[in-house]
């Protein structure tokens, strides 16, 4: 299995992603360097221009992760909890959108609906597009019912998680990739600290995206 993936929009245009284990990912259009929840980040890797944290937990907001890939310039975007860990981080809060070096980001909600472990407002999810490969990092939440106005965004690459317990399991991810629609579904959040069968979520997926299996 490969670690890592080229969304290729065009001839001109290729962006690459690679799963770093949990729910840490590597995006790279141009010149341009980005990471989503960097954690447990071990050997030599590209300097951040952006960092993306979906929310404060240790193995989503790791600090010597960070401190490992960033440089003076680079921006690093969170919601509130996180900036109270993680010195100079940019706020954000669901509903926003803007643009960081030439990649727009809309910030999603992301949250549990009955378990304790990630009430709403807490976190968050990212739909990031680069040129115009449009990835979804969902963060951690359940599937709840506003999901389905991500259709609308067409997005080319899903990130979900499939590990349970604090997120959505493989059948309630399968659901969300139906309500969705991406092109190309990846999961994640699992083999780290939690457990979860990515294989199995592959053969619960009912619908036209290609889920693609990474490995760290």
């Amino acid at each position: 299995m490969p670690n890592q993936i080229f969304i290729e929009k065009s001839p001109e245009e290729k962006v690459l992603l690679r799963w770093l284990g949990h729910s840490a990912f590597k995006i790279k259009t141009g010149s341009v360097v980005v990471y989503i929840d960097p954690y447990d980040i071990e050997g030599t890797h590209e300097p951040a221009d952006l960092i993306f944290i979906t929310h404060a937990h240790y193995d989503h907001c790791d600090k010597k992760s960070v401190e490992a890939l960033k440089k003076p310039s680079t921006v690093i975007y969170g919601p509130d909890a996180v900036t109270h860990n993680i010195p100079g981080v940019k706020l954000v809060r669901e509903g926003m959108r803007f643009v960081a070096l030439g990649i727009n980001v809309h910030v999603v909600p992301a949250y549990n609906r009955e378990k304790p472990y990630h009430p709403r407002s807490t976190g968050v999810g990212y739909v990031l597009t680069a040129g115009s490969a449009k990835i979804y990092h969902a963060g951690d939440t359940d599937m709840f019912s506003d999901m389905k106005s991500l259709a609308k965004e067409f997005i080319d690459v899903a990130l979900i998680p499939i590990g349970g317990s604090t997120t959505m399991s493989e059948t309630e991810a399968s659901e969300v990739v139906a309500l969705i629609k991406p092109k190309k579904a990846i999961p994640m959040h699992y083999g780290k600290t939690v457990k979860g069968d990515p294989l199995r979520f592959k053969k619960m997926v009912d619908s036209d995206a290609e889920v693609v299996i990474l490995e760290k």
